[in-house]
């Protein structure tokens, strides 16, 4: 593209964007200006689509579609982020994996706003470059700043000076802010915003060290043959080879008695005597996150060179894949930890993250299995957990928390806790789910007060009945005001079942 037209392209989306978002909600306004964008990228032949590419686009929509379904915060910093990788592969054909993308989408974010700055320099205005015109006034500032400093020390020095100075500072002053109360500073930042996005979107920088790290990375680890000192590295080797049996093994004893102590608590002999229940997650979720990077590190430390090709090594290997599995066995009584946190206290964001956590985690463990049985590369590792991960984040943004918790917990009011005081606080699109009639409550109250009398938790129905009445008659009145460009489904569902009660 030529440099007129991409600094063209970055102004017409701009302006663009201003009209679309200026004074609005992100809603279906998002969705019309990505199309627009997609097009522009189909049209002007910057999508040339590779696995990854596809792939990634195909999370790209899925994701946008989320935004407009279940409006939450969740599905907009999901879809962002498969944005940044999506640009990352688009500003590069040749990627080899969403990691290396990621990478070049979280540069291109900052280092692109200086690609602007200097395209915009080397534009021409009757054969001069805007940069050498501006750079002609640039050397007055000096000049200014000095004039100012001798201005302050006259007006120091001679009252009569200083109130004729003040008067034209004053009126300096007067049209500045007639200025700013007749130019919307919201606007600005829109506009400056719009620019910050675009220079991200449209311009391209070279982005050579992150690419050739990705070109020359492999999966598979290859041997290095040393010629020089052999049996001085091959002693060393069995050294480590020898440090690597000691460590696994006591490392396995140790998360032995862990897991037996897991079966006989958790497993067999749970007893639930009126606790929270807070610390039992929560102390066997960060036992877990420290475990499984303990895994991780070991993996890499003693597989990451020539002791994958070490003869007989197998016993090293069969420590460390018993190593895997009783890593997994601890991620499944995490599992039932959280298992037994929602039986007796319901859905909430953080008892679903465990879930979305323990998954990411079960495939990491499977991916250090294969890099130590098939000798992979820590490229491979990252490689294939980072699209793990954006799988994962993709279907999280698919799912409307907000009503599943709502749902959930009310349905469960016979078996688990509701927290009223808590639920009261979801989003807007969960108010259908969230407005109870006096003769539900009541069951609700008394149902909690059979099953948790212990509980110092003091929660107030008429309030929570009174609280919610509120918000759905505030709601209305938004949702009634609200523009087109910020329509949203999931609010919209909401407020049609609302108006039909």
């Amino acid at each position: 593209m030529k440099l007129k037209d991409s600094i063209l392209a970055v102004f017409l989306f701009t302006f663009l964007f201003v009209f679309l978002f200026y004074k609005q909600w992100l809603g279906i306004n998002l969705v019309i200006f990505e199309i627009f964008f997609l097009g522009y990228l189909y049209f002007s032949k910057e999508l040339h689509f590779t696995r990854n590419l596809t792939l990634t686009f195909s999370f790209l929509l899925a994701t946008l579609i989320a935004t407009i379904i279940n409006y939450s915060l969740i599905s907009y910093w999901i879809h962002f982020l498969v944005l940044i990788v999506f640009m990352g592969l688009v500003k590069h054909k040749k990627i080899k994996s969403v990691l290396s993308a990621l990478g070049i989408g979280i540069e291109s974010l900052f280092v692109n706003q200086l690609v602007f700055f200097e395209k915009l320099s080397s534009l021409k205005i009757k054969e001069r470059k805007i940069g050498a015109i501006a750079f002609k006034y640039y050397i007055y500032i000096i000049p200014f700043i000095i004039i100012l400093l001798f201005l302050g020390m006259y007006s120091a020095s001679n009252p009569i000076f200083s109130d004729f100075v003040e008067k034209i500072l004053n009126t300096i002053w007067k049209g500045i802010l007639y200025v700013t109360e007749n130019i919307s500073i919201s606007l600005i930042g829109v506009f400056l915003l719009g620019i910050f996005l675009m220079n991200f979107l449209l311009l391209k920088n070279k982005h050579l060290t992150l690419f050739k790290v990705d070109q020359k990375s492999h999966d598979s680890l290859l041997r290095i043959n040393i010629k020089q000192k052999r049996v001085f590295k091959l002693t060393a080797l069995k050294t480590e080879y020898k440090i690597g049996i000691f460590l696994f093994s006591a490392l396995n004893v140790l998360l032995l008695s862990l897991n037996i102590s897991d079966v006989i608590w958790v497993w067999m002999n749970f007893e639930w005597e009126g606790q929270t229940l807070k610390g039992f997650v929560h102390e066997g979720t960060y036992l877990l996150i420290f475990s499984i990077l303990i895994s991780i590190v070991l993996a890499l430390f003693f597989f990451r060179k020539n002791i994958n090709f070490l003869p007989n090594n197998r016993l090293l290997k069969i420590l460390s894949y018993i190593w895997i599995l009783q890593n997994a066995f601890l991620a499944l009584s995490v599992l039932r930890r959280n298992l037994w946190y929602i039986d007796y206290f319901a859905l909430a964001y953080k008892r679903i993250g465990v879930f979305i956590f323990l998954m990411v985690i079960g495939f990491g463990l499977y991916t250090v299995f294969q890099k130590i049985k098939y000798k992979k590369s820590i490229y491979y590792l990252f490689r294939v957990n980072i699209l793990s991960l954006l799988i994962t984040l993709t279907c999280t943004a698919l799912i409307n928390w907000d009503v599943v918790i709502a749902k959930y917990n009310f349905n469960h009011y016979n078996s688990s806790y509701v927290h009223i005081d808590w639920l009261g606080n979801l989003s807007n699109k969960t108010l259908p789910y969230l407005k109870k009639n006096s003769e539900f409550l009541e069951k609700v109250e008394k149902a909690q007060k059979k099953f948790y009398p212990n509980l110092d938790f003091s929660q107030d129905y008429t309030s929570y009945k009174s609280d919610i009445n509120f918000r759905v008659k505030n709601f209305k009145t938004l949702w009634e005001q609200k523009p087109l460009l910020s329509w949203n489904y999931a609010e919209y569902k909401a407020y049609k079942k609302l108006i039909q009660n």
